[in-house]
C-alpha cells in the first residue's frame, strides 16, 4: 500500500476528467493520505466528480457541507447532495438525509421522512442508521406496529415500546430482541437489568445482528450481567466490526491498543480506528490524533 503513489496516479487521471479518480483524489485530500490533509482540495475534487454523477462524491460533498469542512456550512446544500446520492442507493447518504430530516437542518423537520430514510439506509447496511432508528423508538416519535415495516408517529412512551419489543422478541424477531436488550441495559420502560440485557443481546447476536454483537461485547468488556471476559468481548467486537459497525471497529482498536483479550498490536489498532474514523466516529478520530502525538503510529 502506497498512498503517495496512489496520489500521483489519481492526480493524473483526475486531471484528465476521470470521475472515479477525482473522487479518490478527494478522499486522499480528505483524510490526508499520501498528501497533507486539505478539506478545500477535497471539496474541489469531490465537486468535479459529483458534477459527473459520481454518487459517492455527492455523498462526501454533502458531508463537507453539513460539517463546514473546506466550505462554509450549508445544510441546504448538504441536503441537495445527499438527495442525489441517496437516490442512487448510497446508504450513507440515505442516513445523512434521515439526520437532516430528523433535526430539521436544511429542510423542514419531518420525523416520518427521517424514519423512512433511516430504514432504507439500515437495509443497505448502514450501522449509524440502525442506531438512529433505535433512538427514534426510545426517544422520538416512531414505534413498530405489528412487527412489520409500517410505523406510525406516537408520543414518547418507553413502556409502550418495551411492550412491543417484548411481543416481537418472543416471536424471534432479531432486531426486536436487540432493542429489548437495549431496554434492559439502559432501563428504558423497565427496571435496568444487565442479566436480562445479556440474554436478549445473545439471542439477537446469534441471529447475526451486528449491533447486538457489539452490545454483547460491551457487557463482556465491563462484566455487566456476565463475568468479565476480554477475549469474548474481542470476538464479538470483531464480528460486529466485520459487518461495518463503526463503534465496534473503534472498540476493537481499543482492545488491540491495550492488549486486552488479544496480543497488543498498535498497527492493528490503527487499522481499526481508521475504519471507524472513516465512518465518522469522533472517538476514533481523536484516538488517532493521540496515537500520532505519542509516536505510536507514523504517517497519515
Amino acid at each position: 500500500q502506497d498512498y503517495k503513489q496512489a496520489f500521483e496516479w489519481h492526480t493524473k487521471a483526475a486531471e484528465q476528467g476521470e470521475a472515479s479518480a477525482q473522487f479518490n483524489l478527494g478522499v486522499l485530500y480528505d483524510y490526508g493520505r499520501g498528501v497533507e490533509q486539505d478539506y478545500k482540495k477535497a471539496f474541489e475534487w469531490y465537486t468535479k466528480a459529483a458534477e459527473q454523477g459520481n454518487a459517492d462524491a455527492q455523498h462526501n460533498l454533502g458531508y463537507l457541507y453539513e460539517n463546514g469542512q473546506g466550505v462554509e456550512q450549508d445544510y441546504k446544500k448538504a441536503f441537495e447532495c445527499y438527495t442525489k446520492a441517496a437516490e442512487q442507493g448510497v446508504a450513507n447518504a440515505q442516513c445523512g438525509l434521515g439526520v437532516l430530516y430528523n433535526y430539521g437542518q436544511g429542510v423542514a423537520q419531518d420525523y416520518k421522512k427521517a424514519f423512512e430514510w433511516f430504514v432504507k439506509a439500515a437495509k443497505g447496511g448502514d450501522a449509524l442508521a440502525r442506531r438512529h432508528l433505535r433512538n427514534m423508538y426510545f426517544k422520538r416519535q416512531a414505534i413498530k406496529k405489528d412487527y412489520k415495516e409500517d410505523f406510525e408517529g406516537v408520543k414518547q412512551d418507553y413502556k409502550k415500546a418495551f411492550e412491543w419489543f417484548t411481543k416481537a422478541a418472543e416471536q424471534g424477531v432479531a432486531y426486536a430482541q436487540c432493542y429489548l436488550g437495549d431496554s434492559y441495559q439502559y432501563g428504558f420502560g423497565v427496571e435496568q437489568d444487565y442479566k436480562k440485557a445479556f440474554e436478549w443481546f445473545t439471542k439477537a447476536a446469534e441471529q447475526g445482528v451486528a449491533d447486538a454483537q457489539h452490545n454483547l461485547g460491551v457487557l463482556y468488556h465491563y462484566g455487566h450481567g456476565v463475568e468479565q471476559d476480554y477475549k469474548k468481548a474481542f470476538e464479538l467486537f470483531a464480528k460486529a466490526a466485520e459487518q461495518g459497525v463503526a463503534i465496534a471497529q473503534s472498540c476493537l482498536g481499543y482492545l488491540y491498543e491495550n492488549g486486552w483479550g488479544v496480543e497488543q498490536n498498535y498497527k492493528k489498532a490503527f487499522e481499526c480506528y481508521i475504519k471507524a474514523a472513516e465512518q465518522g466516529d469522533e472517538d476514533a478520530k481523536n484516538t488517532l490524533v493521540e496515537m500520532r502525538e505519542k509516536g505510536l503510529i507514523v504517517g497519515k
